[in-house]
């Protein structure tokens, strides 16, 4: 393992591994209200984790609980568009449709239990929703960059209080919210939106820059798990493996390319949720429990 204060994430032997936030990070305290919630601090280390060159095979194991999310079921799951779900210590499942600016809470038996959320400019109402993070305890918290601020639920889905953002200039855009395991914050990034272009070399083809980071996508699971999906064989494949290594960087295998999305979101007891698209498009939410490990 190599220990690295660079601003920059570099492999070691071809294959990545882990950086801190290269952005300011927001910190949104569910605890105390009277204390300002947002804070900026610069990212002081990355820990570099040097992985195998082999890849140690992960087999499948994947048992399927239910399917929410049909044009031709409920009415409740006739979602328009799944943007975030989301798990409670209970092991129910939140879905935010932003078609409908609706969260709905789904039981552990794919059961409907209730449903909040509207459109609005009022508190606790949505403009324009592109985060959810679900406490332990049920609470629900919606960054909400129309309103520049978070919606912070109680488990009973009242609104309990609405949090500013950090001031940014124009418009803005959001990373996941992050739920503190210990319940009482939630961590994200939030910066003015900067364009940008890129490339990749093929062949012949002009390219942009020399180096493609080679990872496509980053999970934390229920007990502190890295899912990190690398890009396949070629740098525009988004589809990759996966490596999954322990909250303190041993490595624990690879799900060779596809055989494995990465999850949408995990919760206790193994459980993980993967957002699907059907025939005609529209996606729906699969709920799984990982068995095995």
């Amino acid at each position: 393992m190599v220990k690295s204060t660079a601003g920059t994430v570099r492999p070691i032997d071809g294959i990545l591994l882990l950086a801190a936030l290269p952005a300011a990070v927001a910190g949104l305290s569910c605890a105390d209200s009277e204390r300002s919630p947002a804070a900026t601090v610069a990212a002081t280390a990355q820990e570099v984790i040097n992985l195998p060159a082999d890849d140690r095979r992960l087999a499948p194991d994947f048992e399927e609980l239910y399917r929410v999310g049909s044009v031709l079921g409920a009415d409740w799951e006739q979602f328009g568009n799944v943007r975030r779900v989301g798990f409670d210590g209970a092991g129910r499942l939140y879905v935010f449709d932003n078609q409908a600016d609706r969260v709905t809470i789904v039981g552990p038996d794919g059961e409907f239990l209730r449903a909040f959320g509207r459109s609005g400019e009022g508190p606790g109402e949505f403009r324009h929703v592109d985060g959810l993070a679900i406490m332990r305890d049920g609470r629900a918290v919606l960054a909400d960059t129309g309103h520049r601020a978070y919606h912070v639920f109680g488990a009973d889905g009242n609104l309990e209080r609405m949090v500013r953002m950090a001031p940014e200039p124009g418009a803005v855009d959001i990373t996941e919210l992050l739920p503190d395991p210990g319940g009482e914050a939630i961590f994200s990034a939030v910066g003015a939106r900067v364009l940008s272009a890129s490339g990749v070399t093929r062949g012949d083809t002009f390219g942009f820059f020399d180096e493609v980071s080679i990872v496509r996508g980053l999970r934390t699971g229920w007990d502190g798990e890295i899912w990190v999906r690398r890009h396949g064989e070629e740098p525009g494949d988004d589809a990759g493996p996966i490596d999954v290594l322990t909250m303190d960087g041993r490595y624990i295998g690879t799900y060779p390319a596809g055989e494995v999305a990465l999850p949408a979101a995990f919760g206790p007891d193994g459980l993980v949720a993967f957002i699907e698209r059907d025939e005609m498009d529209v996606r729906y939410v699969v709920v799984k429990r990982l068995r095995g490990r």
